[in-house]
């Protein structure tokens, strides 16, 4: 036997002779013998089971960390913007202004329309409440158009 459990109950590991052969299956049941001559028993599977389920512990807690990780990023975005000085606070100017205004009036004058045209809705709709010249109608309707993500 490799394995010994000594007179004071400590367990103890022989060196082996060149006689004795060693392979896997001897030296498990050598620690088997030597377990129940110590009184240790452990329920096979539930070594396993518990090593198993604290792996998908683990990958749980793995996943979760990339997502608060993620989640920290866009967090850390939204404040880089929020935290960014206004720039419609430093562009002055009456086209501007009237811009604005267009932006502002848009959701509320096309509330619940799915299909807004340009040239046939939101253009003439510029043009004739804001008082906006051709130039302007065409260049604020494409603004527009691309803010509110138009077709």
């Amino acid at each position: 036997m490799l394995w010994g459990v000594s007179q004071d109950g400590y367990a103890y590991l022989q060196r082996p002779t060149s006689a004795d052969s060693i392979n896997v299956g001897f030296l498990r049941e050598d620690l088997e013998a030597l377990m129940h001559e110590a009184g240790i028993t452990l329920p096979a599977a539930a070594g396993y089971a518990a090593a198993d389920e604290q792996s998908q512990d683990l990958d749980q807690a793995h996943q979760r960390i990339a997502e608060l990780e993620a989640e920290v990023g866009r967090l850390r975005a939204a404040l880089e913007v929020a935290t960014r000085p206004d720039i419609t606070t430093s562009i002055g100017g009456e086209t501007f202004a009237k811009l604005m205004k267009v932006i502002d009036a848009y959701p509320q004058a096309y509330q619940g329309k799915t299909h807004v045209k340009l040239d046939d809705d939101l253009r003439p709709w510029i043009k004739e409440k804001f008082d906006c010249s051709d130039r302007e109608k065409h260049v604020f309707g494409s603004i527009v158009a691309e803010h509110f993500k138009l077709e």
